[in-house]
């Protein structure tokens, strides 16, 4: 199975557009988000766990607009016409979702592997030492967040618009790069390799399907494995 060659219709850009104007600003975009990530404090041990805080609830609803309205600027951009295609917005089938479901097993193996030398979890710092139930509030609401808007609004960003625009440089270009800026932009060094392993291989069901959303499904269940293990751990 070989992803050189032209790209599948569902994924190809339309050839009257600028189509490199649109992967220059996604790329710029995601390399100043990477820039930030680095240079904001990396550890969270001696806090709030976020999991807890309103503060991360607050920061996790402005990434999520600013993902989304910078996306709709490129998708524009890139097709005005097809951006329901650009963003993946597009049927798909239980094989598809069984894709999913293997790149979601590979990527937790992957990551617990990673897991036991690197401690990425700690620096992280989102899952709290105990259940505090008088804390449940931000905790449901950080939980979906974590679950549901995050992974949507990322994949919608990253497999959606991101391996759609980058494909005028190559399917594996495509999918290689959005999965490495996806793991760069949460700026915890610790989490890169487990974070690429999933951001390629959630690159990979995108640029299969056609669709945007096996991609969330699996993004979606990996997050809800993490933070239930984080908090069993």
């Amino acid at each position: 199975m070989s992803l050189q060659g032209a790209a599948p219709a569902g994924i190809r850009p339309p050839s009257e557009k600028p189509k490199r104007t649109a992967a220059w600003i996604w790329l710029a975009f995601v390399a100043i988000l990477t820039f930030i990530a680095f240079g904001l404090p990396s550890s969270n041990e001696d806090s709030e766990a976020l999991v807890y805080s309103y503060s991360f609830t607050a920061a996790a609803i402005f990434q999520a607009v600013l993902f989304i309205v910078v996306a709709a600027i490129i998708a524009y951009v890139y097709s005005a016409q097809q951006w329901r295609d650009t963003f993946g917005f597009t049927r798909f089938g239980w094989r598809d979702v069984r894709l999913a479901a293997g790149v979601t097993v590979v990527s937790l193996i992957a990551g617990a592997i990673f897991e036991a030398f690197l401690q990425a979890g700690d620096r992280q710092g989102i899952a709290a030492d105990e259940w505090d139930p008088s804390r449940a509030t931000p905790f449901i609401i950080n939980a979906l967040l974590i679950i549901g808007l995050g992974p949507l609004v990322e994949e919608l960003f990253f497999r959606g618009v991101g391996v759609r625009v980058l494909s005028v440089f190559g399917a594996t270009a495509a999918i290689l790069v959005t999965g490495v800026m996806f793991a760069l932009v949460h700026g915890i060094w610790e989490a890169l390799p487990a974070l690429a392993v999933f951001g390629i291989g959630a690159g990979y069901v995108r640029y299969k399907t056609k669709s945007v959303y096996p991609a969330f499904i699996a993004h979606a269940c990996f997050n809800a494995v993490g933070l239930a293990v984080s908090f069993a751990g």
